[in-house]
């Protein structure tokens, strides 16, 4: 094994965003065995690397917006897959018109409606009606976005001056309670050419570049550092995962990993808030 590729909500950050001393003694471990690190997530790379801010650790790359973009952990760019302009013609307006909760993925800013909490708190209530929902998934959610994000949030009134803005758009999140309204929304846009949607958790789609994953991420970047696949193991708990985790020869689901990945993995570890990422790491080194 000569390198490790980790995502982090839900893997190798515990409930609260944290990444326990146990999971950062393994992967110093792995650094001082010569195993290469990198990450593989969602979030946007400002976001990823100021986790990392305390920790000694050497982060050749990372993968951010769910393989839309590499960088090296100084920051430059190293690859990206922006979304078309013309793809988020067609999808911003019914996400608009129908009050849905949205966020874009830029660079470097989080781009969202200025009623943005306004709608999620709106969708919980009406979900709330047909099922009943803890409303401590309303605050965690809200936390997320407003809080645990680093990255600049920039908020537009109108479709229209989010356009003049001429920004690049990376990874286009829809947040609902209801999953129904979350089927709806993939239906729209199931026959627009370009995408891939996939879900990232339960209350979730995304919509990114066809071209990009976090798997043909890791591809450019093992490329790039002279690493076979043979040699990676790859960790994850989610759906946007799927892609690495089938690249690499080790592949590692998190214990609250879905059913579904548990069972394409080589290896099922302990859950996050067990520093599941650790159990992998020490069991396989």
């Amino acid at each position: 094994m000569r390198l490790i590729a980790t995502d982090l909500d839900g893997t190798l950050l515990n409930s609260k965003s944290e990444i326990s001393r146990e999971n950062k003694l393994a992967l110093l471990k792995a650094q001082e065995k010569g195993v290469k690190i990198v990450l593989a997530t969602g979030r946007m790379f400002n976001d990823a690397k100021n986790i990392f801010k305390d920790i000694d650790l050497d982060i050749p790359y990372i993968i951010s917006s769910n393989g839309s973009m590499i960088h090296n952990y100084s920051g430059e760019e190293i690859h990206s897959f922006p979304l078309d302009k013309d793809v988020l013609k067609k999808v911003l307006p019914f996400l608009q018109r129908n009050n849905y909760y949205y966020a874009l993925f830029g660079a470097t800013k989080l781009f969202e409606p200025k009623d943005s909490n306004e709608r999620i708190i709106a969708d919980f209530y009406k979900s709330k009606i047909k099922k009943d929902i803890p409303e401590k998934e309303l605050d965690d959610l809200l936390n997320f976005f407003n809080s645990e994000q680093k990255s600049e949030i920039h908020k537009f009134d109108s479709l229209d001056e989010f356009f003049k803005l001429n920004e690049d758009v990376f990874n286009l999140v829809s947040v609902s309670f209801d999953i129904d309204k979350l089927n709806e929304g993939k239906r729209a846009f199931r026959d627009i050419p370009g995408i891939s949607i996939f879900s990232s958790n339960t209350n979730n789609f995304e919509i990114i570049n066809e071209n990009c994953s976090k798997g043909n991420a890791l591809e450019i970047v093992a490329e790039s550092l002279g690493v076979s696949l043979k040699e990676i193991m790859t960790i994850g708990d989610n759906f946007n995962d799927v892609s690495m985790l089938k690249k690499s020869k080790i592949s590692v689901a998190m214990g609250n990993a879905h059913s579904d990945i548990k069972e394409i993995a080589s290896f099922v570890t302990l859950d996050n808030n067990n520093h599941g990422v650790a159990h992998a790491i020490d069991y396989h080194l």
